[in-house]
């Protein structure tokens, strides 16, 4: 997969939240499934992402494995979550490593998402909720940047 297919392949989403974002590709011309998504989305039934991985799938601690052995586990996992129409899109140079513990610390075993999949529709996390001073990918974000170039 690689670095660059970390960032966004569902580029055409239309947003609901900061973090857990829940989209749909604007391609689709079936509005009353995007309607249906939308209603899902806000109206459950949910359940959470770590019930979409193999049981007993195993998330070892990042400082336990190389960065060759990271690198294949964080692909392996992406390939997952886009099995389910979960796209992730963090800053390009966020290393895999705290991709890696975002995921597996924060996603992963926390976040809940529409039970039923719907074709061409994404739920897509960023990594970003808005607080910028706290942000684990601070260091890489292009807004923030921006912001200290203009400062």
């Amino acid at each position: 997969m690689g670095k660059k297919n970390r960032q966004a392949s569902n580029s055409s989403s239309k947003l609901k939240n900061q973090n857990g974002s829940s989209g749909f590709n604007t391609n689709q011309n079936n509005i009353s499934m995007i309607e249906e998504f939308d209603f899902a989305s806000e109206n459950g039934p949910l359940i959470l992402i770590q019930s979409l991985f193999p049981k007993g799938y195993q998330f070892p601690p990042a400082q336990s494995m190389s960065e060759e052995q990271l690198s294949k586990k964080l692909d392996e996992i992406i390939e997952i979550l886009l099995a389910h129409n979960i796209d992730i899109s963090f800053c390009e140079e966020t290393p895999d490593k705290l991709i890696y513990n975002y995921l597996t610390c924060e996603i992963i075993p926390k976040e809940k998402i529409i039970e039923k999949s719907y074709k061409g529709c994404y739920t897509t996390f960023t990594g970003c909720d808005g607080a910028c001073d706290t942000c684990f990918q601070k260091k890489y974000c292009e807004v923030e940047q921006e912001e200290q170039v203009s400062a």
